[in-house]
């Protein structure tokens, strides 16, 4: 019987559950770009009557197919048809803390994460299942 080493179990179990994405075929409409701020530009977003604004870039061949974002889970919005490949719609989170915006258009979905009050931005939008990956392996699954 062969022994094997922990880092050499721990680079097969890695390569195993990168394949999917890596291997994956590209989807037809992608999200460029999410940002979360206040109503104003630059501006923090913040719990109260004035709501914060979610703005979702999107490309590719598909880019004008609905989107949906939620935050934690809660849908903010829902089949919403990008312009001039940009979605922006209004977000009154509930309470202070941590929110992982989900954004998901056809098979492409993103994921960003901003604490309120705050605000946030990416220009390359992780997909889901890298987000994924990125926090099982840094012990923040599941954390919110």
């Amino acid at each position: 019987m062969t022994k094997l080493s922990i880092g050499t179990l721990a680079a097969v179990g890695l390569t195993a559950a990168l394949a999917p994405v890596l291997l994956a075929a590209p989807a037809s409409a992608q999200v460029t770009g999410a940002k979360v701020e206040g109503t104003e530009t630059g501006k923090d977003c913040v719990v109260g009557a004035t709501a914060c604004r979610i703005v979702v870039t999107v490309s590719g061949a598909d880019a004008t197919s609905p989107v949906t974002i939620t935050a934690n889970g809660a849908v903010v919005a829902s089949a919403v048809t990008p312009s001039a490949g940009s979605v922006n719609v209004p977000w009154t989170p509930p309470a202070n803390g941590k929110y992982e915006i989900t954004i998901t258009q056809g098979t492409a979905t993103s994921t960003l994460s901003v604490g309120v009050p705050g605000r946030a931005e990416s220009n390359t939008a992780l997909p889901g299942g890298i987000t994924d990956i990125i926090k099982a392996l840094t012990g923040s699954a599941g954390a919110k």
